[in-house]
């Protein structure tokens, strides 16, 4: 298992881009690893916009200090949207145990 945050160049503002690497299983590093994808705002130093394949986040905004208060977040917001996953699919299984 692997996760880190890896600066993947800047975008057409100048900003730095940091995007997510999660690999579960030991697979292979890839573009298909990366969920989820962050930069600060080119005009204001305390937005940053994120997108989440993972997620469902197209383009979203998040505010904070730094960028590591950032990434901090984002994790953070994936564990919970991996916990909920996963209460979901505990009550549809016990949902569906119960029509037996």
């Amino acid at each position: 298992m692997s996760k880190y945050w890896k600066n993947i160049g800047n975008n057409k503002y100048g900003k730095s881009c940091y995007a997510l690497y999660f690999t579960p299983f030991d697979e292979n590093e890839s573009d298909d690893a990366i969920i989820a994808i962050v930069a600060q705002d080119n005009e204001d130093t305390k937005y940053y916009n994120y997108r989440s394949k993972e997620m469902s986040v197209e383009d979203d905004w998040l505010f904070g200090d730094n960028i590591d208060d950032i990434k901090d977040e984002i994790e953070e917001m994936l564990i919970e949207h991996w916990e909920n996953e996963v209460e979901y699919l505990e009550d549809k299984l016990k949902a569906f145990k119960e029509e037996e």
